[in-house]
């Protein structure tokens, strides 16, 4: 099982993802070793792809509403 990365509410669905991803990225160097090119592209993610993607849906009065999920389906 993976650790999560914060187990506490967030205001901002991007904070939530980066934050996750960041440590999966994490402990997958750790795990492994490290692979420049991935390193670059896991920082483009982080850094740029995140922010574009969801920064847009939670501006000008907009929010992303939770929606459960099944894990097992």
């Amino acid at each position: 099982m993976l650790p999560q990365a914060t187990n506490c509410w967030e205001d901002s669905w991007e904070v939530l993802y980066e934050t996750q991803l960041s440590l999966m990225i994490r402990l997958d160097e750790e795990k492994y070793r490290k692979w420049q090119e991935f390193q670059i592209l896991c920082k483009l993610v982080v850094d740029k792809v995140i922010p574009r993607l969801l920064s847009p849906l939670e501006s000008e009065g907009r929010e992303i509403k939770l929606c459960p999920l099944h894990g097992d389906l």
